[in-house]
């Protein structure tokens, strides 16, 4: 099923004087100068506004009928494939929509107190018409629709630190691991007084990452004050392409129960996870605990591949069922290394959403683990991209997900066998120490983790 074609772009020239008179089928007369014509459609500058319409709806241009090519024709011309002329009826119903929407777009243009970007007017207009669909479909600007490919393939040029705003101070939560921070000493709670000799005393937290990201080789400079000696440093770091961890804390706890936490679900995690259950095969490991609370997804194929891990061929882990596909169930696939004999522990809370409900539903479904803690977010629904022509893209809702007992979990959540009560925090404590807090990872102030370890412990007596 081909896309849409409605491209909204903002048109720089004036249109001249031998613009065109184009009658629509619906009795609205255009005139316009012709930018691109195609045995499709055109393309009409109206009003700075670049307006695509198609053939099958023009009833004349300069007073002669529009001519179209026959499907055959059409099939048969060579070179890249062009946009397919019949679109979907409700486009054509709904055209009067559209031509309101254009009027209401050059009526601002023209008439509006300050003269708008056109560009901004149909921005604002995509995020209104995307946010008013559900809360997790939206419109992604260039900028957004690149940092949306780093937040899935979890790479990027940068530093390797962790950085929070500290009561207003942009300081260092800590540095990853065999990073250019961490190889040039950057330490947890130092302050980034100054970024490129440009103080960040009002800078935002987005700013600040965006800044210190950048193109791998290139130079960053940084004045770092730290707080316990008062020293105050100035270093430069060359960035490198730095792979987010998404699997964290991974450890052997006691009696041989192994722990990890997933924090997101990239395209990596899947391989990074099989690298940590085969260091803990190597120690023999009898159980193992799945940490999933406050991750809020992400990839859909990689939630499939990290259920995979721990379940037999042939068994269900998801189905999807969308307007403009048939329902698809993912089952489990054949591969060696599968963690299949030892019991399993899922911690969830409120904060696991999408693909961490998906593990954890496949794993309890199919009898291999049991959930503990607190019910899910309920987010039952699949979002999908699609790129337009100018780098934005539109994200939206094309399909729910049901676990493989046929529930669909949307604004439910998923309810734990174990119920571990939410922790108390305590008032006073600002994020960052909480933050702080957690990355200091003393599994034995955690009450979830130390329930799943009795829980476990029975199990392999």
């Amino acid at each position: 099923m081909r896309k849409i074609f409605l491209a909204l772009i903002f048109c720089f020239l004036a249109i001249p004087l031998t613009a065109q008179t184009i009658q629509l089928k619906s009795g609205r007369v255009i005139e316009g100068r012709i930018t691109e014509q195609t045995d499709d459609y055109i393309r009409v500058d109206f009003r700075g506004v670049s307006i695509t319409y198609y053939l099958d709806e023009i009833e004349s241009i300069d007073g002669k009928p529009a001519q179209k090519q026959t499907e055959t024709s059409i099939r048969s011309r060579p070179g890249p494939a062009s946009p397919q002329p019949n679109r979907s009826k409700n486009l054509k119903e709904s055209n009067g929509d559209i031509d309101t929407f254009f009027e209401a777009i050059t009526e601002l243009k023209q008439n509006y107190v300050e003269r708008p970007e056109l560009k901004e007017l149909i921005y604002n207009a995509m995020r209104g018409m995307l946010y008013s669909l559900d809360p997790y479909s939206r419109f992604l600007t260039p900028e957004d629709y690149k940092e949306l490919g780093v937040a899935t393939t979890g790479e990027f040029g940068g530093l390797g630190i962790e950085i929070t705003m500290r009561e207003g101070v942009l300081t260092i939560v800590s540095p990853m691991e065999d990073t250019p921070a961490w190889r040039a000493g950057i330490q947890p709670g130092d302050i980034i007084a100054q970024i490129n000799q440009e103080s960040t005393q009002n800078i935002t937290l987005k700013k600040a990452v965006e800044t210190l990201r950048g193109k791998p080789g290139t130079d960053v400079s940084l004045m770092i004050v730290r707080p316990e000696t008062q020293e105050v440093l100035e270093v430069e770091i060359t960035r490198e392409i730095i792979q987010i961890q998404d699997i964290r804390n991974a450890s052997i706890l006691e009696d041989n129960i192994g722990y990890l936490r997933i924090a997101d679900f990239r395209q990596s995690t899947a391989k990074d996870l099989e690298i940590e259950l085969a260091k803990f095969k190597r120690e023999n490991f009898a159980g193992l605990i799945v940490d999933v609370r406050n991750n809020p997804g992400g990839l859909l194929t990689s939630a499939i591949a990290v259920s995979d891990l721990f379940l037999e061929e042939g068994s269900t882990i998801v189905s999807i069922d969308g307007r403009n596909q048939e329902k698809i169930s993912y089952g489990a696939q054949f591969s060696f290394g599968k963690i299949l004999d030892i019991p399993i522990i899922v911690i969830i809370n409120r904060g696991s959403a999408s693909a961490s409900e998906i593990l954890a539903g496949a794993l309890r479904d199919n009898n291999r683990a049991k959930l503990l803690g607190e019910t899910t977010f309920g987010k039952g629904s699949v979002q999908s991209v699609f790129p337009l022509a100018d780098g934005s893209a539109l994200l939206f809702t094309t399909s729910r997900y049901y676990t493989p007992s046929g529930i669909s979990i949307d604004k439910e959540g998923i309810e734990p066998d174990i119920i571990v009560e939410k922790e108390r925090i305590s008032p006073s404590e600002s994020s960052y120490q909480r933050l702080e807090r957690e990355e200091e990872f003393d599994y034995k102030k955690d009450p979830k983790i130390m329930r799943a370890l009795e829980v476990i412990k029975k199990s392999i007596q």
